[in-house]
């Protein structure tokens, strides 16, 4: 593909690079690509972005993150595994609208498949993610719908945050039936999502376990 990249930014055709190669070696981050694509980089919470052109020497390599960009094109987000390591607390669904026996929320509540509802969403029908204890993360991301396409959502929506439980504070809007939440203030004991469009073509609402990525070493006080 690469020798058709130059006919492919004539054309104006979208396209996504290879992710670049990331190696952390003898205490410094090593980056490589093998299309001649530019490397940027970050270092978490930051939003500062740079030019890889030189190993990075760093005790934290779990807080770089890398992508490959040529004209519009880019490459998904990489970084060494520690970066993309998730966790999985304990948590309990609740809903306005009911779940299926054979996909009950306890399916989703054991970070195994999604649950499903016996029914398509109504305006202001909502789903509570309610955790055992209060959740340090620095992203975390909650979902209606299929996993590999955007189907059986909220098809619009809004995403509240609750640090006690009880309390709760509107974030964002849904995109795709889906929200993350970065770098959140206080550790979050609960998220609703709350339905603002009637149906969605199907005839129930799919809901993902959270994806949750915990603090980075350094970003913990």
């Amino acid at each position: 593909m690469v020798e058709h990249y130059a006919r492919l930014d004539a054309m104006g055709v979208a396209y996504r690079l290879m992710p670049p190669k990331v190696e952390y070696r003898d205490g410094a981050l090593h980056v490589t690509t093998d299309d001649g694509s530019v490397v940027y980089y970050r270092r978490e919470p930051l939003l500062l972005e740079s030019i890889y052109t030189r190993p990075i020497v760093t005790d934290s390599p779990e807080a770089y993150i890398f992508e490959a960009r040529r004209f519009k094109a880019r490459s998904v987000p990489v970084a060494v595994e520690e970066h993309m390591r998730t966790i999985r607390p304990k948590y309990n669904i609740e809903s306005s609208m009911s779940c299926r026996e054979r996909y009950s929320f306890a399916h989703a509540q054991s970070y195994g498949r999604h649950a499903r509802t016996t029914r398509a969403a109504d305006v202001g029908d909502w789903v509570l993610f309610r955790f055992d204890r209060a959740v340090e993360c620095r992203r975390m991301r909650v979902a209606t719908g299929n996993v590999q396409l955007p189907r059986y959502t909220f098809e619009s929506g809004y995403v509240e945050v609750s640090y006690d439980g009880e309390n709760f504070y509107r974030v964002g809007e849904l995109e795709c039936g889906a929200y993350t939440i970065t770098y959140p203030p206080h550790p979050i004991k609960a998220v609703r999502i709350t339905c603002t469009r009637r149906g969605n073509g199907g005839s129930w609402v799919a809901i993902q376990p959270p994806k949750i990525w915990p603090l980075l070493k350094e970003t913990i006080n």
